[in-house]
């Protein structure tokens, strides 16, 4: 058998490429080759990941992209802005560019992220075969799961709430991309259609979910083509990387520390949050690493128990770790279920709320929403969570559970 060639595509922050590059690196592991399509300022990471690079227009940061869309991380606004504006103008260039790619490469399949609606027909056109990857739960907007989509729902939303917010997401996204997306299919000889986004969730012969089991199992009503492989993290950025000199001996300095995150998106929103973490670590009376994404959000004053880096490597500092507090990115909330210590979530968006209301369902996490964030808020949250027992033994069995989990293998294997 000849080695498989692979062609991946992903839009968005770190979050969305990262897994990706996981199944890109699982690939080359097996003597395959792959490629990812998308925003060149990622090429560093792709390719020292020994993954090629297929670009997509100019490089932008992550950072350049928030700032030009400030909403895009707004409890409410954040959707439409990152479906209309961000998505929506890049539609047509992504599959005008994966053509190109396919006739270049000539790949056994193309694997694409669920927000790159389109490459199905792109690849149909072109005879090979495609899958369609989500990244959280909540992707497969399934009337019978217990979703929490909305800032305003609890972590145990009634049946009806549930069915009521996918009636109304059916809606939003029809608003938000047909209008778009039928522009397109009539370029490439195909009949305008409604409600694009959910006609693609149940589309393709194969849907990867790239979540644990173990957060979302199966559920009556998924994706004909559904198949959960288990969450696929990577987290090795050489142009991000911090000092580890510097980090391994404040961690070696005293007990472990919490760790305060947005991930690399939330951050450019909302910098002011460090300063906040930094006092909830007082208030709790705890030792804290901030990874604030840049060092100008960094706060000006620290404390001898509190440190600011930019970031570090989540797999290697998480299980480090006494407590960590997260935005609820679904990469982010694979390292830390995965390094088996208690979080606490503030969720600032998207699909945030949904991962929260999972791990609060878990038993593994609290929740604490980002517009309702003080720092006696967030301190009292931290200190509750470093000191239930139950909590840290629930987050030990679940990392215990995911262990033989690999979820990029199982999905290069599907």
């Amino acid at each position: 058998m000849r080695p498989l060639r692979v062609l991946c595509v992903s839009l968005g922050s770190h979050g969305d490429i990262h897994p990706f590059v996981a199944l890109g690196s699982e690939v080359v592991r097996r003597g395959g080759s792959a490629a990812l399509l998308t925003n060149p300022h990622f090429g560093p990471l792709i390719e020292a990941a020994g993954v090629g690079l297929i670009p997509l227009g100019q490089a932008q940061t992550v950072r350049e992209a928030v700032n030009a869309h400030r909403d895009s991380m707004h409890a409410l606004k954040g959707p439409m802005v990152v479906l209309r504006r961000m998505l929506g103008p890049l539609i047509a260039p992504m599959l005008s560019a994966l053509r190109e790619a396919i006739r270049a490469m000539r790949p056994d399949v193309v694997i694409a992220h669920q927000l790159c609606i389109g490459c199905r027909w792109v690849c149909e056109q072109e005879g090979v075969a495609f899958a369609a990857a989500s990244l959280a739960p909540c992707g497969w907007m399934n009337a019978n799961d217990q979703l929490a989509m909305i800032p305003m729902r609890s972590a145990t939303p009634s049946r009806r709430a549930v069915r009521f917010d996918v009636w109304m997401g059916k809606w939003f996204t029809g608003f938000a991309l047909d209008g778009v997306l039928n522009q397109v299919p009539q370029t490439m000889g195909l009949a305008p259609a409604r409600h694009h986004w959910y006609r693609e969730i149940e589309a393709p012969a194969l849907h990867l979910g790239l979540w644990s089991p173990h957060l979302r199992p199966h559920t009556p009503g998924d994706p004909r083509g559904g198949r959960i492989c288990g969450f696929a993290p990577f987290d090795a950025d050489p142009a991000q990387q911090c000092d580890e000199s510097v980090l391994g001996a404040f961690l070696a300095s005293g007990p472990p520390p919490v760790v305060f995150t947005l991930g690399t998106a939330v951050a450019h929103a909302r910098p002011d949050f460090f300063a906040l973490a930094a006092a909830a670590a007082a208030r709790a009376g705890c030792r804290a690493v901030l990874l604030t994404g840049s060092h100008e959000y960094a706060p000006a004053k620290l404390p001898p128990t509190v440190i600011a880096l930019p970031y570090a490597r989540f797999s290697t500092l998480f299980p480090l770790a006494a407590a960590i507090v997260h935005h609820g990115g679904i990469g982010t909330m694979a390292q830390a279920m995965k390094a088996g210590v208690p979080t606490v979530i503030v969720p600032a968006a998207h699909d945030q709320f949904d991962n929260a209301a999972r791990a609060s369902r878990l038993g593994v996490s609290r929740t604490v929403k980002l517009q309702h964030l003080r720092a006696d808020r967030l301190g009292e949250a931290v200190r509750a969570v470093i000191h239930d027992a139950s909590i840290a033994a629930c987050a030990r069995s679940l990392a215990e559970s995911m262990r033989s989990e690999n979820g990029a293998a199982a999905a290069i294997d599907a």
